[in-house]
């Protein structure tokens, strides 16, 4: 069985990094497997030029797996940006997998708002909830307190199978 997904989506500094730390503390202590995938649109480089693993990407290798002692690292160039459905069997089994970014996934979206950072989630499909320090409006989603992080940890729960 597939572990259910939800997206936190919002404008950058709206708080979806900080928010999904503590709710992924929350649910880790809890005893509950989490999975984390983060979505950027900035080049990014893990590795170290001119050691083996960076070579052999630099070679033209499909994919270059790094295993150390306490982390393994995946890379596999991407001509595209990836669809949040073709990353995740790429992860290892999980209770729950929680994505930051993938505004336009069909999965489920947590909207991450708050005052300083007006965004209007309207726009998008699939949001069921919001995440935010405004007051509850007569928006059709879950309103959660984006300053109470054990509730939105709760609101998960409730996902769960």
């Amino acid at each position: 069985m597939n572990p259910p997904v939800v997206c936190f989506v919002g404008p950058s500094g709206s708080g979806k990094t900080t928010l999904l730390e503590k709710v992924v503390a929350i649910l880790s202590n809890q005893g509950i497997k989490v999975a984390t995938l983060k979505q950027t649109h900035h080049p990014v480089e893990w590795d170290t030029p001119g050691k083996d693993t960076f070579r052999m990407r630099r070679a033209g290798a499909a994919v270059t797996l790094l295993a150390t002692p306490h982390a393994t690292f995946l890379a596999q160039p991407a001509a595209a940006p990836q669809p949040l459905e073709a990353l995740l069997p790429l992860l290892p089994p999980a209770d729950l997998v929680l994505a930051e970014g993938f505004k336009s996934s069909p999965f489920p979206k947590l909207a991450v708002l708050r005052a300083a950072h007006p965004w209007n989630p309207g726009d998008l499909i699939h949001v069921v909830a919001l995440a935010c320090d405004l007051p509850p409006s007569d928006a059709p989603w879950r309103h959660l307190d984006i300053n109470a992080p054990a509730a939105v940890a709760a609101w998960l729960q409730e996902r769960l199978p």
